[in-house]
């Protein structure tokens, strides 16, 4: 049930007190105690003004005291401790999103255990069963408030295979089907010379959630022609799909163009994202050899959080930033070498190499980019 929560002119509810925000007429926030902080929805109450606006604040935000920005990083959504938390916590996100009127969303966490992942014998396929395990259990959120889903895979290759292991839709629930990126027809097609083979459409007019999984750098041309399709109700989400990786091959030979970054995929806001990363470094003096991780996290509509593993504990993360603008890969790498708890000679050593390295291209070139969004 959800909390009530009475607000004066000089108060503010949990989530305006985050940011800073001061409320300008007496109003009534509904918030609900799991959502505090990404639903928060302002309703006027009866004693405003007919002409007040519900969710208007004056954007006056207060500076806070040493002690009031440590706690208010407390406040911030932690890293998913599972699969389970990561996918809720992913939906929310979405789904704040989408209020907000995002459309094209990316949600990005590891598919499988770091260990697993690292391990010489874990494959392609396995990787690619996770995520859609992972989009099986996104798409039954999404389902069960309201919302018809297609999940798409790659290619008619993967869907019959899928098809093959699980049985034709609708196997997982009347709102949620199997689809593919771009339009395929199923079976040989030898085969269509005396059989009328099935075509597979990647949505239908009753969808509302497009989640596709396993896209690889050449198949982002299907995707954008997806996306930019008479499909203005629908909202695509990339899961999983390692969008940073797929950047790195844009321009070069075989692979699209440069300008599907500045033009398509500079578009796609990161809801949620969890991607951590390990650093080795060689020294001049005792260790000699230094390995360290970092992490970067973002919830929507939380800010970014650069995170500092400590201890052999996996999720074992200290906080050490919060910013408004997603950092660059160099900014991260200086932000997590800083705060490593070293002698100053070692870290100044590390600084120094860190200081010659240079953003790639896509961080680099924002004036070519028709729009920001995947920064912020």
């Amino acid at each position: 049930m959800l909390d009530l929560f009475f607000i004066y002119k000089s108060l503010s509810c949990l989530h305006c007190c985050q940011y800073g925000w001061k409320k300008t007429a007496n109003s009534i926030c509904v918030v609900s105690p799991k959502q505090r902080f990404s639903h928060c929805r302002i309703t006027s109450s009866t004693t405003s003004s007919s002409n007040t606006s519900p969710d208007h604040h004056e954007d006056h935000p207060t500076i806070p005291t040493a002690k009031e920005k440590t706690k208010k990083l407390e406040q911030f959504m932690a890293p998913p401790e599972d699969f389970d938390s990561a996918i809720e916590a992913a939906y929310h996100s979405a789904q704040c999103a989408r209020e907000k009127g995002h459309r094209m969303i990316e949600i990005e966490f590891p598919a499988l255990s770091g260990m697993r992942l690292s391990s010489a014998d874990c494959g392609a396929y396995e990787v690619f069963d996770a995520n859609r395990y992972h989009a099986v259990q996104l798409a039954r959120m999404f389902a069960t408030s309201g919302d018809q889903v297609a999940i798409c895979l790659p290619d008619i290759v993967e869907y019959e295979r899928v098809v093959e292991r699980n049985g034709d839709e609708p196997w997982i629930s009347n709102n949620i089907r199997w689809s593919v990126i771009q339009s395929s027809y199923e079976g040989n097609p030898i085969a269509s010379i005396w059989i009328k083979r099935k075509k597979i459409e990647p949505l239908q007019p009753q969808d509302t959630v497009c989640i596709m999984i396993g896209v690889s750098c050449q198949e982002l041309k299907s995707v954008e022609r997806l996306c930019r399709g008479d499909h203005h109700s629908v909202t695509f989400v990339l899961l999983n799909v390692e969008l940073d990786k797929l950047r790195s091959d844009l321009g070069l030979l075989g692979f699209p163009s440069k300008s599907l970054q500045y033009n398509f995929l500079c578009q796609f806001l990161s809801a949620y994202y969890w991607r951590s990363r390990s650093f080795v470094r060689f020294l001049s003096q005792p260790p000699f050899l230094l390995k360290y991780e970092g992490a970067m996290f973002r919830a929507y509509p939380e800010p970014w959080q650069v995170l500092l593993q400590t201890g052999d504990e996996l999720q074992s993360y200290r906080r050490i930033a919060c910013l408004h603008k997603r950092p660059t890969g160099v900014q991260f790498r200086q932000m997590v070498t800083q705060a490593l708890v070293v002698e100053d000679a070692i870290k100044e050593q590390i600084s120094k190499d860190w200081s010659r390295a240079k953003d790639v291209w896509w961080e680099q070139d924002e004036k070519h980019s028709i729009s920001q969004t995947w920064k912020y």
